[in-house]
């Protein structure tokens, strides 16, 4: 390495750079060389190994615009279509260089604001939808609780045919002639299954909540880590498991505080 830098040796440099994977290395010479195109080639090649590289080359190419713009504008592309950088990343990284062009990154900013706002209006309608569904199950649940279930049922849910004594009618209002029930049989043959997939569903998300290391992992490698915990709160992992039915069991000031400081770390 000494013996090519004393005589001059781009090639033999290059070399040995990306035989130790110095790929900064790499960038920086051709940086200097003021090698355009070598510096998009070299991040498009060794970019997934060392991300960085769109970040330096970005940098790079904003201090030179608008000389530099068709590259900048390739560099732009590359990271948006690969989610290598948050947008407002992209935005302040060439907000830094004065020589930067609104024209070489408007198009951008432009799709970056409108799939913002399609995603906006996406969770506005789920959220909405989501309302509607929770409202509606806690009037019917009050309903089941505090007033009189009416059976209309003229049929049997299992074989069709006309209900006929004895039957058997359940709160989800399916009725069954009791013959075509199994001996045992506590709750409706065709809302069990959905009921044991919301419970294994529950009891998994309960489990999940103790593999910290699961999340923290996920959160290190994803895109967007806002993502990551708000599914997690969605789906109920930060809070206490409550089990409903067990009005004695509150929560204790030990886990008040245990949740406390989980949301704290969050946050820093």
């Amino acid at each position: 390495l000494m013996l090519c830098q004393m005589h001059d040796f781009r090639a033999g440099l290059l070399r040995l750079f990306e035989l130790t994977r110095m790929y900064d290395e790499m960038l920086r010479l051709h940086m200097a060389a003021g090698d355009l195109r070598a510096v998009v080639q070299t991040a498009q090649r060794y970019g997934e190994a060392a991300p960085s590289l769109w970040l330096r080359a970005l940098a790079f190419f904003a201090e030179r615009s608008p000389a530099a713009d068709d590259e900048l504008r390739e560099v732009i592309g590359h990271i948006e279509r690969a989610r290598l950088l948050p947008p407002l990343l992209v935005v302040q990284t060439l907000a830094r260089n004065p020589n930067a062009t609104l024209g070489a990154v408007k198009p951008y900013v432009m799709r970056c604001v409108a799939a913002a706002e399609a995603r906006r209006a996406d969770d506005a309608r789920r959220a909405a939808k989501l309302r509607d569904e929770t409202a509606a199950m806690r009037a019917e649940i009050a309903e089941l609780r505090g007033g009189a279930v009416l059976f209309q049922a003229n049929k049997c849910s299992h074989c069709s045919s006309a209900i006929e004594l004895p039957a058997v009618h359940f709160l989800c209002r399916h009725s069954y002639h009791a013959r075509c029930l199994d001996d045992g049989d506590a709750e409706c043959p065709l809302c069990a299954p959905e009921r044991h997939e919301l419970a294994e569903r529950a009891a998994a998300e309960a489990a999940a909540s103790e593999k910290h290391e699961t999340f923290f992992s996920e959160l290190a490698s994803a895109d967007d880590g806002f993502d990551v915990v708000s599914d997690y709160m969605s789906r109920n992992i930060f809070n206490q498991l409550v089990v409903i039915g067990d009005k004695d069991e509150q929560p204790t000031a030990a886990s008040k505080l245990s949740e406390l400081e989980q949301r704290r770390a969050l946050l820093q």
